[in-house]
């Protein structure tokens, strides 16, 4: 008889395969497994990726040099009328008026269309401050790589003080007290 081991000094005697279908047999599971952590890595990269918005369209920037500015003086309330030369607007959801004071409203709010390339600012109906004399207005697109003003303007002589305090009446009247 042979000599006695303890347990755990015991080898275990197996066979190796002797051919190749039976090597492919038995590393088959392992294969898979690969496999499959692999296709689950890829899919959420790529879900990780649509998430971020990376590999989107970029967005167009509307030229600046298209926009052209107007301000009128003969209502009650002065208005500047921002007008862009195109057909229509690239991304107009991306786009604000922003007034020195650092508010801003978007394009699509003050456009009486969906999609319309004349918008009238005053003051009165949005979060814009009222047209006076000196103030910038500036045009800002806000994209996903590239964000900035496109177009800037100031108001210069010719509004007068009265229709300042119309436009601030006219906008204390509209706006909505904050709780």
């Amino acid at each position: 008889m042979g000599e006695d081991k303890p347990f755990w000094e015991v080898e275990d005697e197996e066979e190796e395969p002797d051919d190749l279908l039976e090597q492919i047999r038995t590393s088959f599971s392992l294969i898979a497994l690969a496999a499959l952590l692999l296709a689950a890595a890829g899919a959420a990269t790529v879900g990780g990726l649509v998430a971020a918005g990376v590999g989107g369209e970029p967005l167009q920037r509307p030229d600046g040099t298209a926009f052209t500015f107007q301000t009128n003086t003969s209502g009650d309330v002065a208005e500047l009328t921002i007008r862009y030369g195109g057909e229509e607007v690239p991304n107009p959801d991306r786009l604000y008026v922003v007034d020195e004071d650092g508010n801003r409203v978007a394009w699509q709010a003050l456009g009486a269309q969906a999609n319309s390339t004349v918008i009238r600012v005053s003051g009165t109906h949005s979060a814009v401050t009222c047209l006076r004399q000196g103030a910038t207005y500036r045009l800002v697109f806000d994209g996903r790589a590239t964000s900035g003003t496109l177009a800037a303007h100031e108001i210069g002589t010719g509004i007068s003080a009265a229709s300042v305090t119309a436009c601030q009446d006219v906008k204390s009247e509209t706006e909505t007290p904050e709780f």
